[in-house]
């Protein structure tokens, strides 16, 4: 009878706790008078002036910029970040910053926050709206190699964007400088270069090829946002400035560490000696297509 008291007040305790969880939001409010996102309070998660109030929490008059948050419970131990938003129910497009969630304004206007404990909404006007696909958002292919390359992608119009020769080594996304309000990804799944694949919108998860390779990049997005990736392997030369580069006898020689590939986008550098025919070199991040005799 004691035990069975004992648990019971243990378990009336744990509720009651559970029921007083404050919640706070933590974000890069900055101390350099970036204004009120946060109350200007940076990355504090206890901070008793971004505390939830009954499960809602409202930012007033914050002002135009790019702006990222978590939910904590005071400590960075629990804390909940984009993979806690309830999309659906939250305004568009917010994204996926390394885990914190991210939105972007144009100019200054209210924010709320909802947290039940386990899914967050936001809610607000976010500056990007709907993508315009007559604009130019200077988007790239960014491939994170060793070291990283950005490959830009030229804007053809009616939101299709292309990427010739693009070295594909390593995991990439599609993102424009500041990943935002432009940041693709993928679900953790290998990408066929063979079909066409479609792009997660901030997109924690990067893009990886099944088979690496020099591919042209095809990018289209829609004016919700939704968005689609389609490779062909490379045939054409997107950089005519690559370093300089010569052939002989079976041999491709280059200034600087190059790799080979034919033109479906398989490596080939280990057979250079024994080459023959027309394949694309890449040196420093930079493409040409040459043949050898």
């Amino acid at each position: 009878m004691k035990k069975f008291l004992l648990s019971a007040a243990m378990l009336i305790a744990a509720i009651g706790m559970s029921a007083t969880q404050a919640y706070y939001v933590a974000g890069n409010g900055g101390a350099d008078a970036t204004g009120k996102w946060c109350n200007g309070v940076n990355w504090d998660p206890s901070n008793a002036a971004n505390a939830f109030v009954s499960g809602q929490i409202i930012f007033t008059d914050v002002p135009a910029g790019t702006w990222e948050f978590k939910v904590t419970n005071g400590t960075w131990n629990n804390a909940f970040g984009y993979g806690a938003v309830d999309i659906e129910a939250s305004s568009k497009p917010l994204s996926d910053a390394g885990g914190n969630i991210q939105f972007t304004l144009t100019s200054t206007q209210d924010i709320t926050i909802s947290f039940d404990g386990t899914t967050i909404v936001v809610l607000g006007d976010f500056g990007s709206g709907d993508f315009d696909p007559q604009k130019d958002y200077s988007i790239m292919v960014r491939v994170y190699s060793t070291p990283g390359v950005d490959y830009p992608m030229q804007f053809i119009g009616n939101g299709v964007y292309e990427a010739k020769s693009v070295n594909l080594d390593a995991a990439f996304k599609i993102a424009d400088t500041g990943y935002s309000p432009v940041n693709y990804g993928g679900d953790g799944s290998f990408v066929d270069p063979s079909v066409a694949y479609t792009l997660l919108k901030g997109a924690m998860g990067n893009l990886t090829l099944e088979a690496a390779g020099v591919y042209d990049v095809t990018v289209t997005i829609q004016t919700d946002w939704s968005a689609e990736l389609s490779l062909t392997p490379a045939t054409a030369v997107e950089n005519v400035n690559a370093a300089a580069i010569s052939t002989g006898n079976g041999t491709i020689f280059a200034e600087g560490e190059m790799q080979i590939f034919d033109l479906t986008g398989k490596n080939v550098t280990a057979q250079n000696g024994q080459l023959k025919g027309n394949y694309i070199v890449v040196v420093g991040g930079q493409s040409t297509k040459v043949n050898v005799q």
